[in-house]
């Protein structure tokens, strides 16, 4: 009986008891903080999944709708099939400092992959740290019917991951074992689909059309018509050594070597990593194990030439870089006294030949004129000559070496000026938008935006307008003093 003595109605009654459990759902509601979880994966299990934009529109929506309290949010692009994800490890941490107690995400599938992190949110409900997890179809809250569907779905994600773990371990061994490489090739080569076009991540109208030109299918993994050459001609000068790792890296910018994804200059563990793959003299290096048979691709260098670089990399040979060059340099003389090598030293614009020491004491000490040595050498060129049958074959040999000297050049010259136009267009574009009527009031663009990215632009545009420069007046004329050099030689004795 109320307190006014007066007996209430059935309906009365009923209504009551249904008001006070209203109310009190009400309170738990508006109690709730949320922390909204969106995360996408490049593993195939993520294929079907909205990306982390599109979950974010439609749970914020939701929210919305729903009178949701969010209090921070979490959104992270990676794998959920092992532990470690700093967002998600985030989120747990601050729900256990008390600065939120639910969850709001996509779907279950978001949250976990594996049974570690599966088990440590159900563990966390049964604690009461978490309240509530709440997708856009259904809300998971602490009873037992609820804790088991949620263990189901984490155990069907976690197979799911599992079997999508086993279809590409076994893909990636059937590549390997068929002598294709498993993933994206490296820089120099070209990834060809099974249509036979390039793949649409390295896809270059112009290198499609000169691949074209070979008269032939395509094979899956072909040479790139133009950074092959570059990436060549960086492994020929760098087994010169005498370059640090900077200087390498300096080197690969001046050829028109540029990164994938972002179009800059390598980094110095993609320069070390280019160096050291095997890929390039014809094997598959994947996990710590190098394959060698039935291998597709062509090779870009010899092992020979891979060999010698590791050498000059890992500090085993110094190269054959030479700061300077003498006539009778590079140890093609030795001493008479102690049969060691000779150096030799310019002092006052002369040059001085003397022994190096290097095999031990010597009694040679004298120092020997380069002018006195020609004298000696004159009684042993009088009688040399090249004979003209040598002479046309050297010369044969040089022009192909020239020839893909010549095409190195011109491939990379075409590649840095294609950048540079690109960045022109930048600039153009950048010009547009500040002009444009829509950024009269600056929002678009400030004043003071538009001078700092211009300026970025032009850095490297000067910077590319440097290295055109060079590249035009590089002496690629050399075979015109090859040339000259083999008319000397008929006459030597004359002209010395």
């Amino acid at each position: 009986m109320p307190p006014n003595g007066r007996p209430c109605t059935k309906a009365q009654a009923d209504v009551r008891p249904r008001a006070a459990l209203w109310a009190f759902i009400f309170f738990i509601h508006m109690s709730l903080i949320y922390s909204l979880y969106c995360r996408t994966s490049s593993l195939r299990e993520d294929k079907q999944t909205l990306g982390n934009p599109a979950q974010e529109r439609v749970l914020l929506e939701e929210a919305a709708k729903k009178n949701l309290k969010i209090g921070r949010k979490f959104i992270e692009k990676q794998s959920a099939y092992t532990t470690g994800r700093p967002e998600f490890n985030e989120m747990l941490d601050q729900i256990e400092k008390g600065k939120s107690n639910a969850i709001f995400t996509y779907h279950l599938t978001r949250l976990a992959r594996n049974s570690f992190d599966g088990g440590r949110i159900i563990y966390m409900i049964d604690q009461g740290l978490i309240k509530e997890i709440r997708t856009p179809e259904k809300i998971y809250t602490d009873n037992s019917d609820d804790k088991f569907l949620m263990q189901i779905h984490f155990a069907m994600a976690k197979k799911s991951s599992d079997d999508t773990s086993q279809f590409v371990t076994r893909d990636v061994e059937s590549k390997l074992l068929k002598g294709e490489y498993p993933g994206m090739v490296p820089i120099g080569y070209l990834n060809i689909d099974k249509d036979g076009n390039i793949t649409k991540a390295q896809k270059d109208k112009d290198k499609y059309l000169i691949l074209l030109n070979l008269g032939r299918p395509l094979k899956r993994e072909e040479i790139d018509p133009v950074d092959g050459q570059i990436v060549r001609r960086f492994f020929e000068e760098a087994v010169k050594g005498g370059r640090a790792l900077p200087a390498l890296r300096k080197m690969s910018f001046a050829l028109g070597l540029r990164s994938r994804k972002a179009g800059k200059i390598l980094s110095r563990k993609a320069v070390w990593n280019l160096l050291t793959n095997p890929y390039y003299y014809g094997a598959i290096e994947y996990n710590g194990k190098i394959y060698t048979e039935n291998i597709q691709h062509e090779p870009l260098i010899s092992k020979e030439l891979f060999d010698r670089v590791q050498d000059v990399l890992h500090g085993r040979a110094r190269g054959r870089y030479r700061k300077h060059a003498y006539a009778y340099g590079g140890c093609i003389i030795r001493c008479g006294g102690c049969g060691g090598p000779v150096t030799a030293e310019r002092q006052k614009g002369v040059v001085y030949y003397h022994c190096t020491g290097n095999s031990g004491a010597c009694d040679e000490t004298a120092w020997t004129r380069e002018d006195l040595l020609d004298q000696q050498f004159l009684p042993i060129i009088t009688n040399f000559s090249i004979p003209q049958n040598f002479l046309k074959f050297a010369f044969k040999k040089v022009r192909i070496l020239y020839s893909q000297e010549t095409q190195v050049s011109e491939a990379s010259s075409r590649k840095l000026r294609k950048e540079y136009d690109t960045h022109k267009q930048r600039l153009d574009a950048l010009l547009q938008l500040k002009l444009s009527s829509k950024n009269i009031d600056g929002n678009l663009l400030s004043d003071d935006e538009y001078l700092a990215q211009k300026a970025v632009i032009k850095k490297e545009m000067q910077d590319l307008e440097e290295l055109l420069h060079s590249r035009n007046s590089e002496d690629l004329i050399w075979i015109d003093d090859c040339e000259r050099f083999f008319d000397f030689t008929q006459s030597i004795a004359k002209k010395f």
